[in-house]
């Protein structure tokens, strides 16, 4: 059995303030990471792996939105800027 943890979800659960801050993740952030984001106040969030609104992926479609109308900038960097 896989099991996969959201490293987001620790975010409600940390002792410090993460309003204003930025958050740096692997991936595009799922539906229910994004709500946490939003709650906990992150100002940014920095990834490296993109889900596209085009794809065939429905399911990061209303995080996008969630993200957007919540005013958190997200920014995707390539890993290959970083590493080439």
């Amino acid at each position: 059995m896989r099991v996969l943890l959201h490293s987001t979800s620790k975010l409600n659960t940390n002792h410090a303030s993460a309003a204003g801050q930025r958050l740096y993740v692997t991936m595009f952030p799922c539906n229910e990471c994004a709500k946490i984001i939003i709650q906990s106040g992150v100002a940014q969030v920095v990834y490296f792996v993109e889900k596209r609104l085009n794809s065939p992926d429905v399911a990061y479609i209303a995080s996008h939105k969630l993200l957007s109308l919540s005013f958190v900038y997200n920014v995707y960097i390539q890993f290959c800027t970083l590493v080439c």
